[in-house]
């Protein structure tokens, strides 16, 4: 994954998605966020579900490849929002991620 995206739409994003995804759950991919790059629609898919519900939303942005990956929400949305700037870069190398 390799992305840049408005930092505020994906911040607005993430807050909606944590309102869906229970913080304590027996499992763990709920808790998150999935994030899915898509080159040909140029977007960003942000979901969330708590199985009784899902939030879907689909973002503009710059992306190189097709590419998930699920990420803890809260902890998600708490780092975008400390982030300055106005766009953000996601990178995932190796199996882990940056911002």
């Amino acid at each position: 994954m390799n992305i840049t995206i408005n930092r505020s739409e994906l911040s607005d994003a993430v807050n909606r998605a944590t309102a869906v995804a229970p913080e304590a759950s027996p499992v763990k991919e709920l808790s998150g966020v999935l994030l899915e790059a898509d080159v040909s629609a140029k977007s960003l898919t942000v979901t969330a579900t708590n199985l009784e519900m899902t939030l879907e939303q689909r973002l503009n942005c710059d992306t190189g490849e097709d590419d998930a990956l699920v990420v803890n929400a809260v902890l998600f949305a708490a780092m975008l929002k400390r982030l300055p700037g106005e766009s953000v870069t996601l990178h995932r190398k190796d199996g882990c991620g940056a911002l």
